[in-house]
């Protein structure tokens, strides 16, 4: 086994992971997370992180439910379009259950449309509450807009939002 192991391991892999690994223990969260407000949603094993960033003093709240399944919605911080709504709007980064940074032990049994849809309707909630009376606009790429089509045809979930953008 071992020289088996060892012909796979070649020293560019070793400078590479050892990079990352000094990367990764010498950043601390506040130079990671420079402004907004970061938090977790935790529902059914998944603990999923979620970044408000943005205009803080604005009235609407744009929620993003990124692709994937599997992608990241973190990774949508540093895009440029997404910088330029962050001047307008309040946005909420959300990775979701299986994806990027989420964290937790998820059982098998809650890996299906029906979970996203309540980890779904949980970040609606948990954003409600912090930011109360707020506008609420719902952004969907890819998967995310089936996901949110799949939230927004469920009980009377519409109602949480102003408009929806796929």
């Amino acid at each position: 086994l071992y020289p088996q192991l060892k012909k796979q391991i070649n020293m560019k892999q070793i400078i590479l992971l050892m990079s990352l690994v000094a990367i990764f223990t010498a950043c601390q969260k506040d130079e990671f997370i420079k402004d907004g407000d970061y938090f977790h949603l935790e529902n059914e094993g998944a603990k999923m992180p979620v970044w408000m960033k943005g205009n803080f003093e604005s009235d609407v709240i744009l929620v993003t439910l990124h692709g994937g399944p599997g992608d990241g919605g973190i990774s949508h911080t540093i895009s440029p379009g997404f910088k330029l709504l962050e001047e307008k709007y309040l946005m909420v980064y959300w990775d979701q259950r299986q994806a990027a940074l989420t964290q937790g032990h998820q059982r098998e049994n809650t890996i299906d449309v029906n979970q996203y849809i309540d980890d779904t309707e949980k970040l609606v909630q948990l954003v409600q509450v912090k930011y109360p009376n707020k506008k609420l606009f719902l952004l969907g790429h890819s998967w995310g807009g089936q996901l949110a089509i799949g939230y927004l045809g469920k009980d009377n979930t519409q109602s949480n939002f102003k408009g929806w953008i796929d």
